[in-house]
């Protein structure tokens, strides 16, 4: 049979295998428990050896493409890209075609009502002064 001890060491009773393995479950508890409290907080600034290691961990742990993945993605993005250009470009060139038009169209209007305006400043003016003269006319008689 074996004996429990006290804290005092001291052998008092006997103790079945059961308990004896509950004693051991608790030491080695309580020693992981210790220990833990006794590590120390790692400090902010890690050591450079520490960070290139941590990156080259982190650079393994990457999924990385193929080399006929890379290719796909590679034509994929270049399409797109040439892709869009094309469609700015004729949308580019159909705006200002629409903008020559428009600018042209209202350069004719304002020329040809700048030409009425003169045309009616001028009828004005030589009315004025055929009226002008008959006053003259009729106030000198």
């Amino acid at each position: 049979m074996a004996k429990k001890k006290s804290n005092n060491n001291k052998v008092n009773e006997p103790v079945d295998s059961t308990e004896k393995e509950v004693e051991v479950v608790e030491e080695k508890a309580t020693t992981k428990s210790t220990k833990a409290s006794k590590k120390e907080v790692p400090s902010k600034k890690a050591p450079k050896a520490s960070k290139g290691n941590d990156l080259k961990s982190e650079l393994k742990k990457v999924t990385w493409l193929t080399k006929e993945q890379l290719f796909n993605s590679t034509v994929a993005v270049l399409v797109v890209v040439l892709v869009i250009t094309v469609i700015v470009f004729v949308l580019d060139v159909i705006f200002e075609s629409f903008n020559k038009f428009g600018i042209n169209s209202l350069k004719g209007v304002i020329s040809s009502q700048s030409q009425t305006m003169d045309v009616d400043l001028t009828n004005t003016i030589s009315n004025e002064v055929i009226n002008s003269d008959a006053i003259e006319n009729v106030v000198s008689e």
